[in-house]
């Protein structure tokens, strides 16, 4: 059966479909910035976080998810609250949300001198709306990867062909509007 999934005709039967329809549903990320654009030209600094608020809680779905997968293809892993292996995944990815985004509001101020672009935003509030609409957009992340893991696994299909397309632009979408309505609370 692993040889199986390694196949490119089993690769792009189980990929093919569910990337063509992800990159329609990618399309919504884009109307979302259109509709706060005015946002964006009131405080520039925003468009400093959203590559790394988009990038960056698809880059912790994908270690996660790469680490399940290949975990539950070595069977030392099962898809249950009460395993550790799992737990501690899920815990570092926290952490790590929660280091990156903080040190990412931080910067983003500086930065944002350095570029003359404007300081309309405390380097306070920049903080607060990286950090907070960081940590959802790892939570909601999290939750993507363990869904969709299970699901692609309990269905026959590898999830190394399945789970990283779905929470990369999962999350984007998400990542955008949580980053969004968190600018807006903060603002």
């Amino acid at each position: 059966m692993v040889l199986e999934n390694w196949k490119r005709r089993t690769i792009i039967k189980e990929t093919f479909p569910l990337l063509t329809a992800l990159a329609a549903v990618g399309v919504i990320s884009g109307l979302i910035l259109e509709a706060y654009k005015k946002t964006l030209i009131q405080y520039p600094q925003l468009l400093l976080l959203i590559p790394v608020m988009i990038g960056m809680g698809g880059n912790l779905g994908a270690i996660l998810a790469s680490r399940t997968s290949t975990a539950l293809h070595l069977g030392i892993i099962e898809l249950t609250p009460k395993n550790k292996a799992l737990r501690n995944n899920i815990i570092a990815t926290i952490i790590l949300a929660t280091i990156i985004f903080t040190l990412t509001g931080i910067l983003t101020h500086p930065i944002s001198q350095i570029l003359n672009i404007g300081n309309q935003l405390s380097i306070t509030q920049i903080t607060l709306i990286s950090l907070t609409s960081g940590i959802i957009i790892s939570l909601i992340t999290i939750a993507l990867t363990i869904i969709s893991t299970y699901l692609s696994y309990t269905h026959g299909l590898d999830p190394d062909n399945t789970v990283l397309p779905i929470v990369t632009s999962l999350s984007d979408i998400a990542g955008i509007l949580i980053f969004y309505l968190t600018a807006l609370y903060f603002i």
